[in-house]
């Protein structure tokens, strides 16, 4: 049963529409205020918000604002209810981005069918939105899952053919069934900890059992995100080289290079730039940020005195570190 929220500090008008809506199979919640609705919404995740503009503690305006700048509520048809009924009122609410401006009094059959218009066209939204995903997710040229918790609601064939498994085999089941008992706790506390935050990104190193017993140490990068209107970790998972195995703390111990020492993430960053990649492309190898790969490089060109990326790759095969 889909979800109403109406925001509304008229009391008569607020149960009134709430009883209409139970006839036409909605479930209403009810707020008095601003600060009310806000909360109500953020609990609920209602299908619809209809809000008067006029309320107490918040108007209709700052409730929409604050909404809006909220992950799991940013996307929620917004009606705003009103007597302000001048052209200026209504485009202000439009402006604003509401979904739409009911004028008082109204027929309240008017409402749902613009509370219906308005799921409508948002189901619509996310579904054409989700399918475009999971075309470019398929084609991943990388290892990827799609977690709701700790299980896995979707693997694409790259991830299914590095690990030998079904989709079938995965499919439903939780990811700590293919985690190396080692690392159980430390991979699900990692994944508790983004699970739900929207736009907070998960960044680890585990180790993952492959159908043959055989074990493979995988980077994970992931990032909390809203699929299907609901909460889901989205995850690349890239097994680490052999020369790339290295615990967080390895990372930095030094590479004495006679008169010049890098750490061993600074390493890493000289054999891509070297090999000719983009700083996107040595963050996306190496499970960075731009900002970081841009601050390894800007190092590599103090320490050794090189002044571009061919200069670097000389200084780089003089020591060794390198092969072209």
């Amino acid at each position: 049963m889909r979800k109403i929220l109406i925001i509304e500090d008229d009391a008569d008008l607020r149960e009134t529409i709430s009883e209409f809506l139970q006839t036409e199979n909605f479930l209403p919640l009810q707020a008095s205020s601003g600060p009310e609705g806000i909360q109500l919404a953020i609990l609920n995740n209602p299908d619809a918000i209809v809000c008067d503009i006029t309320l107490p503690g918040a108007d209709g305006y700052e409730v929409f604002n604050m909404l809006r700048q909220i992950g799991t509520t940013a996307t929620i048809p917004f009606i705003f209810l009103t007597a302000r009924s001048t052209k200026e009122d209504i485009l202000y609410g439009i402006n604003l981005g509401a979904d739409d401006y009911i004028v008082k009094p109204f027929q309240m059959i008017d409402l749902v069918k613009t509370i219906n218009v308005r799921i409508s066209k948002r189901e619509r939204i996310v579904s054409e939105s989700d399918e475009r995903f999971r075309t470019l997710f398929q084609n991943s040229t990388t290892g990827a899952v799609i977690l709701n918790g700790l299980n896995v609601e979707f693997v694409n064939d790259y991830f299914l053919s590095a690990l030998g498994y079904t989709k079938g085999e995965l499919s439903g089941t939780s990811i700590v069934n293919i985690t190396h008992k080692d690392d159980i706790m430390h991979f699900t506390e990692a994944v508790n900890q983004c699970f739900g935050k929207t736009g907070t990104c998960l960044s680890t190193r585990f180790k993952m059992v492959k159908r043959d017993k055989n074990v493979v140490e995988v980077d994970v990068r992931g990032v909390s995100m809203h699929y299907m209107g609901t909460p889901r970790l989205v995850a690349n998972f890239s097994p680490v080289s052999n020369g790339s195995k290295l615990d967080s703390t390895d990372l930095h111990a030094m590479v004495d290079c006679t008169d010049v020492k890098l750490s061993l993430r600074e390493v890493e960053v000289l054999k891509l730039v070297c090999k000719g990649l983009s700083n996107s492309e040595i963050a996306d190898a190496l499970f960075l940020s731009e900002r970081t790969v841009e601050g390894h490089r800007s190092r590599l060109f103090q320490k050794t005195d090189a002044k571009n990326a061919v200069a670097l790759a000389m200084w780089a095969v003089k020591k060794g570190l390198v092969e072209l």
